[in-house]
């Protein structure tokens, strides 16, 4: 995928069979899709939560990203639900589209010489349970701009001294090693825009 590397490393709680943090990305014909999605707590009722969400995303990726989260609210109602915060980056122009809900951080780091950096704006709530009108927003892109998702079982200190010179993949998998708290399940998602390069028949 000559259009955007994406590199995701997670791991479980350690007393637990399987993680409640799950990272992923889907391509379709106007873009890609990034999703990092932590349900709520640990263990396999939040593995159930997160799965269920990523079901709803990969199956209408088509669908604008407002619409994405609405629908896994109501998939998710039965869950635990999850914290998400997700992005698509589009073929057909510089752009990235994000939303959040919860607490999975979103940042942006621009390829700039001043490495400057943008937070993305959280909705509260938990989406299949108390969720509010979501508000996405529209940011545009320069090859070599990094979008980082983490999920709460990462410290915020990931930011600090960040080696933003990794790749995507040996940068989430520094962000896991060097910043899990070891209380709760782990996800670090980096996906890295490479330019406006069509890469579909």
């Amino acid at each position: 995928m000559n259009f955007l590397s994406v590199g995701i490393a997670m791991k479980a709680l350690a007393e637990e069979p399987v993680s409640g943090d799950l990272g992923f990305f889907h391509t379709c014909e106007k873009g890609v899709l990034v999703v990092a999605i932590d349900g709520l707590g640990h263990g396999i009722e939040a593995a159930v939560a997160a799965e269920a969400a990523a079901k709803v995303f990969r199956e209408n990726a088509e669908e604008p990203l407002h619409v994405l989260f609405e629908k896994c609210h109501q998939e998710l109602r039965p869950t635990r639900g999850a914290a998400i915060s997700a992005a698509f980056f589009s073929t057909e122009n510089n752009t990235m589209e994000w939303a959040g809900v919860g607490n999975v951080e979103g940042v942006l780091f621009r390829s700039d010489k001043e490495n400057s950096r943008e937070s993305l704006l959280l909705r509260n709530g938990i989406v299949g349970g108390s969720f509010m009108s979501l508000r996405t927003a529209v940011r545009s892109v320069e090859p070599g701009d990094t979008l980082i998702f983490t999920s709460d079982g990462i410290r915020p200190d990931f930011l600090v001294n960040l080696p933003l010179a990794k790749s995507p993949s040996e940068l989430a998998r520094f962000i896991l090693q060097n910043h899990m708290k070891g209380t709760d399940d782990a996800l670090a998602l980096v996906a890295r825009y490479l330019g406006r390069k069509k890469v579909f028949p």
